[in-house]
């Protein structure tokens, strides 16, 4: 995010039309002002077309939401006691998405997720 003028802007990925990659173009748009009892959130990575959702939850384990191709599959407990927001890394040709995060121990650990 920067500040040109006197709009603070920020960088989205913007898909006006259906198809391919070369349809996402990425543009310097006005951040969004959050409505009463509306938050604000700074996304650290995300992917397109990623339909699974990892969180840490208020309970700091890992949370997954899927989608199924026609409804969001609810929440699933992935257990853990995660003290890092999780990063996700697919396994190409698979359909395995690896999660990193740091632990209440400070060390590094890791689960797998396989999709259908």
């Amino acid at each position: 995010m920067g500040t040109t003028g006197s709009q603070l802007e920020m960088q989205a990925a913007v898909i006006r039309e259906h198809g391919g990659p070369d349809h996402i173009t990425f543009e310097a748009i006005e951040r969004p002002e959050p409505a009463p009892g509306e938050a604000l959130i700074r996304v650290g990575a995300s992917a397109l077309n990623h339909l699974d959702i990892f969180v840490r939850g208020t309970d700091n384990g890992l949370w997954q939401l899927g989608f199924n191709g026609t409804s969001w599959t609810g929440w699933k407990s992935l257990g853990g006691y995660w003290t890092s927001a999780a990063s996700a890394v697919c396994r190409p040709g698979t359909t395995s998405i690896d999660l990193f995060a740091s632990g209440a121990d400070s060390a590094l650990w890791t689960t797998s997720v396989t999709g259908s």
